[in-house]
C-alpha cells in the first residue's frame, strides 16, 4: 500500500532503495497492495450485502428500521444501513476517540468497572478494514448491559444515544450484526491477527488459501450451527476465542433464518471479490516468486535487511506458491 501513499515519503523512499537492493530491476510490489485492499474490499462487500439486506426487509414489511420508524427521527437522514449506523454510533458513544458532545465514555467506563468486565468497543475512526467487525462482536458482547446502562446510570440522554435504543430493539438489525461478528470471529479478526503477527508475509498465501472455506460457508446447504465446529481458516494462534456471535445466534434476541441468509449473502461476495482480485487462485495477489523469498531469507540470516523484517514481502508473482 506505500506505493500510494503520499504521507508516507521517508518511507517509499526506504523501501524504493531497499527493493532495488534485494530484487535489481523487479522492484513490483503487489502482494502486499492487494492483501490490504482485499480487507478493506470486503468491507465494503459486506456493506454492500447489508444494504441489499435491509432494503428487502423494508419492502416485504412496508417499514423503515430501527430509529427510522421513529417519529422523532423523520427529520434524520442517512446514506449508511442501520446496522452500520447502530456500529458506528455505538462506536461513538463508547469508544475511544469519542463524540465528545453526544458520548457518555467515562460513565460506561466507570459502568463496565462497577461490574468488572471491560469495555470491548474499539474507535471507529481506524483501522477501517477492522473496526467494523470489532465493534460487531463488542456491541453484542455489551447488548445486554447497553439499555440498561442507557436508562438507569447514563447521566444525559441525546438523540444519538435514544438512537442506540431503537436501533437495538430492532432485531432484524441484531440479526444482521450478528452475521456480521460471526465473519469477524471466524476471519476477519483471526486475519487481522495474522497481519499483526511476526509472520513474513512471504508466508501469507498458505494461510490466505484457506479462506476457500467460505465457498462452502456460502451454499444453500450449509447449516450454520455448524460452524462453530469448523476448523480454523489460520493457525491456532490467530483464531479468534470469542462464543460471543456463535452463542448470540442460538439465543432469542435475533432471527436465525436471517442470520443465516446475511452472512451466506457475504461469503458469496467475499468469494467473487475474491475471484474478481485473484486473491486465491494462484493469481498475481497469490503467487509468491520462490527465489525472490529465498534471497531475502539469506540476506536475512546474514544479518543484512534487519530493520525491514516488517516488510518481508513477496515481491513479484509469477512462480509456485512457498510451500
Amino acid at each position: 500500500m506505500s506505493d500510494r501513499a503520499a504521507n508516507m515519503k521517508l518511507f517509499n523512499k526506504k523501501m524504493l532503495e531497499y527493493k532495488k537492493d534485494l530484487l535489481g530491476g523487479d522492484t513490483t510490489i503487489q502482494f502486499l497492495y492487494c492483501n490490504a485492499h482485499f480487507l478493506i474490499s470486503l468491507a465494503d462487500e459486506t456493506e454492500k450485502a447489508v444494504k441489499f439486506q435491509e432494503a428487502g426487509i423494508e419492502n416485504e414489511s412496508g417499514r423503515k428500521l430501527g430509529r427510522d420508524a421513529q417519529p422523532a427521527f423523520k427529520t434524520w437522514s442517512s446514506s449508511e444501513t442501520s446496522a452500520f449506523r447502530l456500529l458506528r454510533t455505538a462506536a461513538d458513544a463508547f469508544g475511544p476517540r469519542r463524540d465528545e458532545k453526544n458520548a457518555c465514555r467515562e460513565e460506561w467506563l466507570a459502568y463496565c468497572d462497577r461490574f468488572e468486565f471491560k469495555s470491548q468497543f474499539t474507535s471507529f475512526r481506524s483501522n477501517r478494514f477492522n473496526n467494523i467487525f470489532e465493534n460487531a462482536i463488542a456491541l453484542l458482547f455489551h447488548f445486554k448491559e447497553i439499555p440498561h446502562f442507557l436508562n438507569d446510570c447514563a447521566c444525559h440522554m441525546n438523540k444519538k444515544l435514544q438512537s442506540i435504543c431503537f436501533d437495538l430493539q430492532d432485531k432484524n438489525i441484531v440479526s444482521i450484526i450478528t452475521a456480521i461478528a460471526l465473519l469477524a470471529t471466524y476471519l476477519t479478526s483471526p486475519y487481522w491477527a495474522l497481519m499483526n503477527s511476526k509472520t513474513p508475509y512471504g508466508k501469507f498465501p498458505a494461510f490466505v488459501q484457506n479462506m476457500k472455506t467460505a465457498d462452502r460457508w456460502s451454499s444453500d446447504s450449509f447449516d450454520l450451527s455448524n460452524l462453530h465446529n469448523e476448523q480454523p481458516f489460520f493457525a491456532s494462534e490467530f483464531t479468534s476465542r470469542s462464543d460471543t456471535a456463535y452463542l448470540f445466534l442460538n439465543s432469542d434476541f435475533c432471527n436465525k433464518s436471517l442470520v443465516s441468509e446475511v452472512f451466506k449473502n457475504i461469503c458469496q461476495r467475499l468469494m467473487l471479490m475474491a475471484a474478481t482480485e485473484d486473491v486465491l487462485h494462484g493469481g498475481d495477489s497469490y503467487r509468491v516468486r520462490s527465489s525472490i523469498y529465498g534471497t531475502y531469507q539469506r540476506g536475512r540470516h546474514q544479518g543484512r535487511h534487519t530493520d525491514y523484517d516488517v516488510l518481508s514481502v513477496g515481491f513479484t508473482r509469477t512462480e509456485s506458491p512457498i510451500e
